[in-house]
């Protein structure tokens, strides 16, 4: 079963590489949805990138937004309100926030998969090599 993973990005992620270069980086919105992509592909996920500069529609999506550990922000973002009830969080590395976060996903949905063994009911494949 493929874990999905829903990588949502508000307002003014979309002006990503637009916006400050020299602060974000020159990386598009589209780049950063593709590493995405292929981060998730990568590690046996599928990953769905969305953005939006509307907080309703965000906020819809997950019923509540927060911005991780980011010191370089406006006082009120330093606390994470997600930490009580996330795994964890990722930030400070840019674009490779998201490969990380990615990796972390796979690695926790990997572990959460019962272990999968043939029962007697199940029939061995063609080529299987019994033990």
């Amino acid at each position: 079963m493929i874990t999905q993973v829903l990588v949502l990005n508000g307002p003014n992620l979309g002006r990503l590489g637009l916006r400050e270069p020299e602060v974000y980086g020159s990386a598009l919105f589209d780049d950063l949805a593709e590493l995405c992509r292929s981060t998730g592909r990568k590690l046996g996920l599928s990953v769905e990138v969305r953005q939006t500069d509307d907080e309703r529609e965000l906020i819809s999506w997950v019923h509540e937004a927060a911005d991780g550990r980011l010191p370089a922000r406006e006082e009120f973002r330093h606390t994470p309100v997600v930490a009580g009830v996330a795994n964890g969080t990722v930030a400070g590395f840019g674009l490779v926030s998201y490969q990380l976060a990615l990796q972390a996903i796979a690695e926790l949905a990997a572990e959460a998969e019962p272990a999968r063994s043939p029962g007697p009911e199940l029939a061995p494949e063609p080529g299987d090599i019994a033990p």
